[in-house]
């Protein structure tokens, strides 16, 4: 039975999980770079600290020359994935970044795996999806002549954040050069696959694309299947598909365009929660705004019909080396809204106060003095009415 896409984009994100290629923040850019060309993948992980962050191929096009770079220069932290997250997150992670991996972590913040597209399309591969590759191709993409420069191509990879590029001849298709090509042929890669730099513009940069064009492109029509091509993508370890009519190109198809395909936006579940001012790309915060979530949620069983539920995150400076935590919460329903405040060292902690005393409003009577209440719209509206 095939799935449908919404059920795989829904699953959890520790299903389908793969082995990390995980470099240190020490680690010189031209070691990647021979990672990259071995493996055959568009980035790694690299861990700085507590910080896993990504490089990827585009970054080190990007960086010039990258012989004296340490790998920590371009890494960049995507948003914190964990693996009781949904697919479609990490989906739209991808998509958005233009990754193709993305770390994964366990409730205790450490590294579980990698979400790969690579897998996560596996799984579309065997879905139910009917759309054809006219639904999702990238129409009239830019492209590069056979004459142009390599230095010419790079540059338009840089500036348009592509890693493919399709590559004419009198007006058709000749071939199709991609990041890692680029960097596998300006890269002076050594027999054991390490990178010593890269680019050199003075050397191979003048080399016209048509003459390093290598395997042909995998193609297709406009109202092929786009699963059928997916599946040929995968098998042949591709990454991507021109679309071809009349001898003309009609549009491109890469891995991002089929990752998106999964970046559903999940239907809305209990009453709306805002988390404003949380530290970003820190495991503590996904953590504390997680608890936050699921104290709503419990509190809106008792307290039918929340219209919202705000938290407020203000970080303060007591000292150079130490942060203290604000959060001011506002929990309003059509009756009354409580508001209360909490402080601390660590945001986990200072949240974790915050479910206690939101727990302490399921469990109380209503006028318990262990809160803030406030009047509602409708009862001061009614006070008015009435004098």
């Amino acid at each position: 039975m095939t799935a449908k896409i919404t059920d795989i984009a829904s699953r959890p994100l520790g299903d389908i999980l793969s082995e990390p290629i995980i470099v240190e923040g020490e680690d010189p850019v031209s070691e990647i770079i021979g990672r990259l060309f071995t493996k055959q993948i568009n980035e790694v992980f690299v861990k700085d600290g507590s910080r896993v962050g990504v490089v990827t191929l585009r970054s080190i096009l990007r960086a010039g020359e990258v012989s004296n770079r340490k790998a920590s220069t371009l890494a960049v932290t995507p948003p914190m994935t964990m693996s009781n997250d949904p697919i479609s997150k990490a989906a739209r992670i991808m998509s958005n970044m233009r990754v193709r991996s993305l770390p994964v972590f366990d409730s205790n913040g450490k590294l579980k795996g990698a979400a790969s597209i690579s897998l996560l399309l596996q799984q579309v591969a065997g879905s139910d999806s009917s759309k054809v590759m006219s639904d999702i191709m990238t129409p009239r993409p830019i492209t590069a002549d056979f004459s142009d420069s390599l230095d010419k191509v790079r540059s338009i990879m840089i500036e348009r954040d592509f890693d493919h590029l399709p590559v004419t001849r009198n007006g058709e298709l000749s071939g199709l050069i991609t990041s890692l090509d680029l960097i596998t042929i300006l890269g002076a890669t050594e027999k054991r696959g390490r990178a010593s730099k890269l680019p050199d513009p003075d050397s191979k940069g003048s080399v016209q694309v048509g003459a390093v064009l290598r395997t042909p492109p995998i193609t297709s029509l406009p109202l092929d299947s786009s699963l059928a091509v997916l599946r040929k993508v995968l098998d042949q370890n591709r990454t991507c598909s021109v679309v071809i009519a009349n001898g003309k190109i009609e549009g491109i198809v890469t891995l991002r365009d089929y990752i998106r395909l999964l970046a559903v936006e999940p239907e809305p579940q209990g009453p709306p929660v805002y988390v404003v001012g949380l530290p970003e790309q820190d495991f503590e915060s996904s953590q504390a705004e997680e608890k936050f979530r699921r104290a709503v949620e419990s509190l809106s069983h008792v307290y039918s019909g929340i219209d919202e539920a705000r938290a407020i995150v203000k970080t303060k400076f007591p000292d150079k080396n130490r942060r203290r935590f604000e959060v001011r919460v506002m929990i309003r329903s059509p009756s009354e809204q409580f508001d209360f405040t909490e402080e601390g060292w660590s945001v986990a902690e200072v949240f974790e106060r915050v479910g206690e005393k939101m727990k302490r409003l399921i469990t109380k009577p209503k006028d318990s003095p262990s809160h803030h209440r406030r009047p509602s719209r409708g009862e001061i509206e009614s006070a008015r009415y009435s004098e």
